[in-house]
């Protein structure tokens, strides 16, 4: 009788070990700024916890030298961005770079 027991608590000790990677809760707020200027205004709103990565002209702004910097402003790493799971980008448009302003949900990620 006690080896079925056994099993199922190994099997559930694999089961347990084998999940996926925990995700940021849905409210938790990760922010990516990739502008000076609204680094700034997320600043002055109190949200420094909650900025994970900035663009490199931001670090030169108070409290911003210990985050991650993510590039230039008009060629960002999206590599590096991913890696810091964020939940927000906010940049700036510029008209005259011929970009594009577009908004979108987070994808949902693999597990796999």
């Amino acid at each position: 009788m006690r080896a079925p027991v056994r099993v199922c608590l190994l099997a559930l000790a694999l089961a347990a070990a084998c999940r996926p990677r925990a995700e940021p809760a849905p409210h938790e707020l990760r922010i990516v700024s990739l502008s000076p200027s609204t680094t700034g205004v997320l600043l002055a709103l109190g949200l420094r916890p909650e900025i994970v990565g900035v663009d490199k002209f931001s670090r030169e702004l108070p409290d911003c030298a210990a985050i991650p910097a993510l590039g230039g402003l008009f060629a960002p790493d999206l590599e590096r961005t991913l890696e810091l799971a964020p939940t927000l980008v906010v940049g700036v448009r510029c008209a005259r770079a011929g970009s594009r302003c577009t908004r979108s949900r987070p994808a949902a990620r693999s597990t796999r």
